[in-house]
């Protein structure tokens, strides 16, 4: 059985302490404890927010949430690293989740990816059910066995530290946007397969 201590939460941040506080939040009470949290504010002109148990907080210059997901990464010594987004407010069955699919059909390039839907206070406009209709933000619709690579959303996937390290981490050139199709293409290359865990 993989053990929640062997995982770390990875989480990019910048300019968004309230959501960010909702998150951490919500990590506190989840089913399974043990695991480490490591938030990366991205900029050093932002204030760090107050000391949390069991959330260790690093600064890097800002140069975009692939840069601070290294950093992050390379802070911790877990087989399994976990990224998620500042403002994916999580189920208390997350880390529970994405660790029993990690041991039911882990492995060396196993990854698996999360599932994402609007919080519950976003109300159903027509834009929103577009959106997802469309698969505008996340195209999960059908997914079969393996996901695909193309759908390596790093705001909930994990996968294992050494695969992430194959993969040479997250370009830092890419400042904005696209880093998690980047590091997927060549998480692919690597062997990777990612499956979904809704």
């Amino acid at each position: 059985m993989t053990a929640a201590s062997d995982l770390t939460v990875v989480i990019p941040t910048r300019d968004r302490i309230p959501i960010l506080t909702r998150t951490l939040d919500a990590l506190a009470q989840q089913t399974v404890s043990g695991f480490a949290v490591v938030v990366v504010l991205d900029g050093e002109d932002q204030p760090v927010p107050e000391a949390r148990e069991g959330v260790r907080f690093l600064q890097v210059s800002q140069g975009g949430p692939g840069r601070a997901r290294n950093l992050g990464v390379a802070q911790t010594a877990t087989p399994l690293v976990l990224f998620l987004g500042d403002d994916m407010i999580p189920t208390p069955q997350l880390v529970e989740r994405h660790l029993a699919r990690h041991a039911a059909e882990g492995g060396p390039t196993v990854a698996v990816l999360g599932g994402v839907d609007w919080h519950p206070e976003v109300k159903r406009t027509s834009l929103v059910r577009w959106i997802d209709e469309a698969g505008m933000q996340f195209e999960l619709a059908g997914i079969g066995a393996d996901a695909g690579w193309g759908r390596f959303y790093s705001c909930n996937v994990s996968l294992p530290r050494t695969l992430f390290d194959a993969a040479n981490g997250f370009d830092p050139t890419f400042t904005y946007y696209y880093e998690d199709l980047d590091i997927a293409y060549r998480l692919r290359d690597a062997g990777m397969s990612l499956r979904y865990e809704p």
